[in-house]
């Protein structure tokens, strides 16, 4: 099958790939020793911050219009600085794997072996 005319693809002739994208996690930035990063999924906050700051991220989330955000403040004390924002958190924070499980995988499923079995 041949691309479409125009397309961009990677696999659209001169462009030399012969595997799939890999798009990799970007690197963590070097914040501040005290920089505190929380991590949104929908409208939940997860991380021991302020409320008014863990507000303020469910709020930056939602106005970008993105169900997981992971957010960075320069503290995690009220006035803090934002320091940045990435949609990768760290989802092996057990308290954030287990809302996503329960987000995404049918209850029925949860009991599975593996995330394929699950969803299956």
């Amino acid at each position: 099958m041949r691309p479409k005319a125009g397309s961009r693809s990677p696999r659209a002739p001169g462009f030399g790939c012969s595997g799939p994208a890999v798009f990799p996690a970007p690197p963590e930035p070097a914040w501040p020793p005290a920089a505190v990063t929380v991590s949104v999924l929908g409208d939940r906050c997860f991380g021991n911050v302020d409320p008014a700051l863990a507000d303020q991220a469910c709020r930056l989330a939602a106005a970008a219009n993105v169900e997981l955000l992971a957010v960075t403040f320069s503290q995690a004390a009220a006035g803090a600085t934002f320091l940045g924002a990435q949609l990768w958190p760290d989802v092996s924070l057990p308290e954030l794997a287990a809302a996503l499980l329960a987000r995404f995988v049918p209850a029925a499923g949860r009991g599975a072996a593996n995330v394929a079995e699950a969803v299956a």
